[in-house]
């Protein structure tokens, strides 16, 4: 059996070793490909009837290994993609990862890092979630796909906003991706990491923002305003006043779901769910257009065990995703 061996970019492993079955089942070579999680392929392979063949779930089960292996939700030309929010919102630290820092209870350290780590994740998967129901958003970003493949016939996604590093601002970014900069400002990301994964800004106490500098000798804490302003006292209350005030119109609704004491937080959870079931369900359907017809009930039945709910809940869910299970994926970037 033919093996490829590709070269990663810098800080990945030192390569990947595709078999060439597999290489072309999925078009690697030239595709954007994404993956399935283990434990989904597994209720596919137990649940019966199959509704997938022996061939498509080994291979589904082989990429999805290899993706296990470099933390990867895709591959992009044989190269993985990172994306984080394609998991459980739970994060798992052990105590062997705090107890550098926490010589005395590293392991009541590491319980309160994972609830307010799994938190924070929640509310970023809740935003996506709530994104993708956006219209608004999906035409943006058609506008953005439109633009580049009729400029260059190339889709390809450029970074446009990169971490804040040792108070570094990033220099304002080149005019041939002043439409990506403009897209992920109104919606407050950080970057694309494809058509379809959005990646959205994170919080951060540095001496500059993603947007701007400060000046010498301030400290500017940068909290996109699609992040919930927590804690009692005066100081939350005036930034929940000065957030109400200015919020724009366009994430006027997800700020009413993140305020203090809103009672529609407890959506949040829904919508992080909604935002895994709707890739994944696009993903199965995109790949599998004939075998799957006409099977939504028994996928129901599928995601119902992986996502821990219900099947009722699962047929709720797509019938209010049901724009956006009709959009296919990105091909290529």
């Amino acid at each position: 059996m033919k093996i490829h061996h590709v070269s990663l970019l810098p800080g990945t492993v030192p390569y990947t070793q595709f078999p060439d079955d597999l290489v072309e089942r999925f078009q690697l070579e030239s595709k954007l490909v994404y993956v399935l999680p283990q434990s989904l392929i597994g209720h596919l392979q137990r649940m019966p009837p199959l509704l997938l063949d022996d061939a498509a779930l080994r291979a589904e089960g082989q990429l999805s290994q290899f993706a296990e292996e470099q933390s990867a939700g895709a591959f992009r030309c044989m190269q993985p993609v990172h994306y984080p929010y394609l998991g459980p919102s739970e994060v798992e630290i052990s105590s062997a990862m705090t107890e550098k820092f926490a010589k005395t209870d590293p392991e009541g350290v590491a319980r309160d890092l994972e609830k307010k780590l799994s938190h924070a994740r929640r509310y970023v998967q809740g935003y996506l979630g709530w994104l993708i129901r956006q219209r608004e958003f999906w035409t943006d970003l058609d506008h953005l796909r439109e633009a580049k493949a009729s400029s260059s016939g190339y889709e390809r996604v450029t970074p446009v906003f990169s971490r804040v590093s040792g108070g570094e601002a990033m220099s304002a970014p080149p005019p041939r991706i002043g439409r990506e900069r403009s897209l992920c400002e109104k919606w407050r990301l950080q970057r694309l990491e494809s058509f379809d994964l959005p990646l959205p800004l994170a919080p951060q106490l540095t001496a500059a923002n993603p947007y701007s500098r400060t000046p010498p000798g301030a400290i500017a804490p940068f909290i996109p305003d699609i992040y919930p302003i927590e804690g009692s006292g005066e100081t939350p209350q005036a930034l929940e006043e000065i957030r109400r005030s200015s919020i724009q119109s366009h994430l006027r609704e997800w700020s009413e779901i993140i305020a203090t004491n809103s009672r529609l937080k407890r959506e949040v959870k829904t919508l992080a769910r909604q935002f895994q079931l709707q890739h994944f369900l696009r993903v199965l359907k995109n790949r599998y257009p004939e075998q799957l017809r006409r099977k939504q009930d028994l996928l129901n039945e599928i995601f119902a065990v992986e996502f821990s709910v219900s099947k009722a809940t699962i047929q709720r869910d797509v019938s209010e995703l049901s724009f956006v299970l009709k959009r296919p994926l990105s091909a290529l970037f």
